[in-house]
């Protein structure tokens, strides 16, 4: 005759004639209700058509973008400072 399966309490197994039924089966209840709840109720904010991409950039690679990504914030704020002075002249 084949074993009974276990319920998710280790100690607890189906029709047990042991005094802990009661608490076998509220583990079981409590084991199939989370088992629910995770297969239902998945809230992450993850968009699973997402593409990843990997950054193949070597160091220097990196450094010299962040240069150029650095003079070009400069001279747009050469350009504003040269704003704010004609403005403050006109006015």
């Amino acid at each position: 005759m084949p074993r009974p399966k276990k319920t998710a309490s280790a100690d607890c197994w189906p029709n047990a004639s042991c005094g802990a039924s009661s608490a076998c089966r509220a583990a079981d209840k409590a084991a199939r209700a989370a088992a629910i709840d995770a297969a239902a109720f998945d809230l992450k904010a993850v968009n699973p058509n997402v593409r990843t991409t990997q950054d193949n950039r070597t160091p220097a690679e990196i450094l010299d973008t962040i240069e150029r990504h650095g003079q070009a914030v400069g001279e747009a704020l050469a350009r504003l400072r040269g704003l704010m002075d004609a403005s403050s002249m006109a006015g």
